[in-house]
């Protein structure tokens, strides 16, 4: 049977600095893993945002490079910046996703087919990147201003530490303490090689050190003679979260370290508010299909997220509207339906 060429759907998005990127909270629990240098973390997290724009698994996505840059924190004097942008998604490509579950392990590319025409940057994700970056049972929301400026461990350690935040089972609950044992940590980080000692990976990756019986931010030079904040410290400053760490011992050694995670009241605030705008979006949505009790002759038999009912009609080979229509599936906001008559209660009757 002669090969079926499909054209890809190509999609302009903006990227907006203000705008959150919807991130599977499953990329941050250790079982899946990716090493990557600081700017390209950022790339990856900010291009993600680009999948709430455009669902559709086979479109090729078109987004302004200077919006890239400055999700990286590069600023417009510099002249090798669209040099960065490149060499954060050669970065990508050479290292994949990993995964592993015991002797099992699964790895892919998150894009494939990055251009450049000098203005636009332009790619499509890999089948399973989408699914793993999409997978919105639990997420966690990442704005490019709050870590643009994050340095390579203040970049991986934010997202861990923020859906730690995000996964509390109260929406009120705004400060969290965790604990993280050490392994996983250096392990998440890629550093068990290069800090074996705890006190170094304290030191180093996490930015703090014992002075005087306490544990405090650590202070040192840097190659300008400039004094260097700690990964701890930039994720202070520059993201909508603060953090406290302290190493905990368990006998004569420190294995442990609790983390105190509280978000800052501004972000809190908007946290209120968005919540409250889902909730007075479920309810418009509950009456605009009319599944209330008042309806007496159709009720939801079955709910979809539109990005399974995509995938679905990629795999059987047909237009995503033709699919749904097959499978007598209704399209309201981010979800399709499927309904059926409500069973007749046989006492109605004689209850009425």
């Amino acid at each position: 049977m002669e090969e079926v060429k499909t054209e890809r759907e190509k999609v302009n998005v903006e990227i907006k600095f203000n705008g959150a990127t919807k991130l599977s909270n499953s990329l941050f629990d250790g079982t899946r893993r990716f090493k990557l240098s600081a700017n390209a973390i950022k790339l990856l997290f900010t291009i993600a945002q680009s999948l709430r724009e455009n669902p559709s698994l086979f479109a090729e996505i078109r987004i302004n490079i200077n919006c890239l840059t400055k999700s990286l924190g590069l600023k417009d004097e510099n002249n090798g910046r669209y040099e960065y942008v490149r060499d954060a998604f050669l970065e990508l490509s050479k290292n994949p996703l990993e995964k592993y579950e015991g002797k099992k392990w699964h790895i892919a590319h998150w894009v494939a087919e990055v251009k450049f025409d000098g203005t636009e940057v332009e790619f499509y994700f890999t089948k399973t990147s989408q699914e793993v970056l999409t997978q919105m049972m639990r997420y966690v929301e990442l704005k490019p201003k709050h870590y643009c400026n994050l340095s390579m461990y203040a970049a991986y350690l934010y997202p861990l530490l923020k859906n730690e935040l995000f996964m509390s089972s109260k929406h009120s609950t705004y400060t969290k303490s965790v604990e993280k044992d050490i392994e996983f940590l250096k392990s998440y980080t890629f550093c068990h090689d290069k800090y074996k000692n705890n006190v170094d990976f304290f030191r180093n990756v996490l930015g703090i050190e014992k002075k005087d019986d306490e544990w405090l931010p650590t202070i040192r030079p840097s190659k300008d003679n400039l004094l260097e904040i700690s990964p701890i410290q930039e994720i202070n400053n520059h993201t909508d979260i603060t953090v406290t760490a302290t190493p905990l011992k368990r006998g004569a050694a420190y294995n442990r370290v609790k983390f105190a995670i509280t978000l800052k009241s501004e972000a809190a605030q908007e946290r209120q508010e968005r919540n409250a705008a889902i909730k007075e979006k479920k309810k418009e949505l509950n009456k605009e299909l009319n599944i209330n009790k008042s309806n007496d002759k159709f009720e939801v038999s079955k709910k979809y997220h539109a990005s399974q009912i995509i995938k679905e009609a990629a795999a059987a080979g047909v237009e995503v509207d033709k699919y749904a229509k097959l499978c007598k599936l209704t399209k309201k906001g981010n979800y399709y339906l499927l309904f059926k008559k409500k069973e007749k209660n046989l006492f109605s009757d004689v209850l009425n």
